[in-house]
Parts: structure tokens; sequence; C-alpha cells
């Protein structure tokens, strides 16, 4: 079996069970709100404290859950493509920051959603590009600015009932830490962040 054989395999696999897990704890919680609360993220609340990381993987409604489906799936095998570590460990850091940045500043009320962490991983992409300048990197920021560029306009506050702070924190979040992992080591390179020849 080829390295880039077992690469997709290892890609695959780690996006289809970090949404398989995204979906039964949505679905588990859909069935008790006192479980959907307990998860969620409560502005500056010590009892929401546990939602900075728990957050992303509850949802308010069935639909909720499925919009933020598909871009999940595509967004996370872009990002996981360089190694399930790189995948890991920037996936934990945007959720940690974004959701830290949330608990501090957002209005009060129950926070849910991946919305937050898709706008980390849309903010990592775009970003990623002009720090480590590989070509597939600038290729990739330009399709996803394409292809997802209309979703900017969430990190605004029009419509109340959505968490438009999560969508900003997350997005600057992802901008961050794309910044910060410019040499973290992949798939593809060595200790130093540099391609091994």
């Amino acid at each position: 079996m080829t390295t880039v054989t077992i690469r997709f395999k290892q890609c695959v696999l780690t996006m289809f069970s970090c949404l398989a897990f995204i979906w039964a704890v949505s679905l588990t919680a859909l069935t008790s709100d006192d479980m959907l609360l307990r998860l969620a993220l409560i502005p500056r609340s010590t009892d929401g404290l546990i939602g900075v990381l728990t957050m992303p993987l509850v949802h308010h409604s069935l639909p909720h859950l499925l919009v933020n489906t598909a871009p999940f799936v595509v967004m996370t095998t872009l990002i996981v493509l360089r190694g399930v570590r790189y995948y890991l460990v920037a996936t934990f850091s945007i959720i940690l920051l974004g959701g830290i940045l949330v608990w501090f500043f957002a209005r009060p009320g129950a926070h849910v959603g991946a919305s937050g962490l898709l706008f980390g991983y849309f903010g990592f992409l775009l970003v990623r590009g002009l720090f480590d300048r590989r070509i597939s990197s600038i290729v990739i920021a330009i399709a996803v600015g394409i292809s997802y560029g209309g979703i900017i306009w969430g990190v605004l506050p029009r419509d109340g009932a959505i968490s438009w702070e999560a969508h900003l924190f997350g997005l600057a979040a992802g901008a961050f830490v794309a910044r910060a992992m410019a040499r973290f080591p992949t798939a593809e390179t060595g200790e130093g962040g540099e391609i091994e020849h």
C-alpha cells in the first residue's frame, strides 16, 4: 500500500469519525434540553465554561446540524490532508481560542453549533496560504474563498438568534492559528516544518 493511499484512508477515517461524533452528540442532545444547555457555551458563566470545548458538538435543531455538515466535510478534508496530528492541533486550537473569546465577550445566552469552528476553518484555510506559501495552500485558499466567501457576512450582528460572535471569533481564531502553525510539521515535512527531500 502506497503512502498516498494510507494518508488518504487516514484522512477519510478522521473526517468521518469527527463528523460521526458531532452527529452522535448533537442527536443525543436534541432529545434532552438539559444536555443541550449543559454543553452550550454560556458567556461569563462557570456552568457554561465547558461549552468552550463542547459548543461545536451540539446544535439546536436538525436543520442547524445539516447546514453545518457539508462545509465541515469539505474544510475538514482540506486541513486533514496535511496529516491527522496537524488537523487535530489546528482544530483544538481554533475551538479553544474561539471559545474563550466567545465566553469573555459574547452576549448572554446559550451559544451552540459548529459554525464557529467552520468559520475558524475558513479563516485558517484563507490565511494559511499567506504564511506557508505553498502552491497547494494558495490554490486551496482561493477555492475556499470563492466557494465559501459569502459566509463572511455571518460575522455581522444581523439576527439575534445567530451567534455572530462565534462566527467572528472563530474566524479570528482560525487566522491566528494558521499564522502560528505556518511551520508546524505536517505529513510531508520533517520536525522543522521544511519539506523533506
